[in-house]
């Protein structure tokens, strides 16, 4: 009887033992799973990271390859400005960001471009909604766009200490020289340099490229083939170092004062 008893408790013993191995077995296949779960969950939300991220690098650079071209392109530059200043206004005018698209638009008739600056404002609705993912940092790609061989010689592009013509330098003392025309002269000069003080960059970067725009118009130079060339030098700068530009700015108000 005692024996009968004992060799039950036995088998009840492996049974439990058993059992228990198996639930360890499942629970360890679980954690293996979910840990295995976790990994491709991260994983995938690594490889979105990582696309979504190379779509926008990818459109930042086609966007900054079109804005170039239409920079670069006599034709094109007033259109350019006109996004520029209208991007520089006020965010809260009316039709904003379909007035940038149709002044973009009727500088670069190439309809790929159109496309890709649509894409690069979210593809505005009616209501002035974004209707995709576009590129926040659209402002600042417009504003800096330039395709000066790197590396940059920064003392040369700000103040001609090689043989390169038409430093910043250069150009700011043009548009503070010139007289008789609006929006260039000492007066031009004092508005940029309070947008600068204010740290309104973009709205002093507008100021003097377009002060530049028309002291080279008044010089009968708005279609010289380096004219673009000028500009792109002052957009370089100011993606160097606004700071430095706003210096040279501020150097011509002292200059006029003493």
């Amino acid at each position: 009887m005692f024996a009968k008893h004992s060799f039950q408790q036995a088998k009840n013993s492996q049974s439990i033992a058993w059992h228990s191995a198996k639930l360890v077995s499942a629970a360890g296949i679980s954690l293996i799973a979910l840990r295995f779960g976790c990994a491709v969950v991260l994983i995938c939300g690594f490889a979105s990271l990582k696309l979504s991220a190379q779509a926008s690098s990818n459109m930042q650079d086609a966007t900054k390859t079109a804005l170039v071209n239409e920079w670069n392109a006599p034709a094109g530059v007033g259109r350019v400005l006109t996004a520029l200043q209208l991007l520089t206004s006020s965010s809260n005018a009316p039709n904003l960001n379909r007035n940038v698209l149709a002044a973009l638009n009727a500088g670069d008739p190439n309809p790929y471009h159109q496309e890709l600056y649509r894409a690069a404002m979210g593809d505005p609705d009616n209501d002035e909604r974004p209707t995709v993912q576009g590129l926040p940092n659209f402002l600042d790609i417009l504003a800096k766009a330039n395709n000066l061989p790197k590396p940059i010689d920064e003392s040369d592009l700000f103040d001609c200490s090689g043989p390169t013509f038409y430093c910043t330098q250069d150009l700011i003392d043009e548009i503070s020289d010139t007289s008789g025309v609006p929006n260039t002269g000492p007066v031009a000069i004092a508005r940029i340099n309070e947008s600068f003080s204010r740290k309104d960059n973009y709205v002093a970067l507008y100021q003097l490229l377009s002060a530049y725009a028309a002291t080279a118009a008044d010089a009968g130079e708005a279609n010289a083939v380096d004219y673009p060339a000028r500009l792109q030098k002052l957009r370089a700068a100011f993606a160097i170092s606004p700071d430095r530009l706003a210096k040279q700015v501020a150097a011509k108000i002292i200059a006029a004062k003493e």
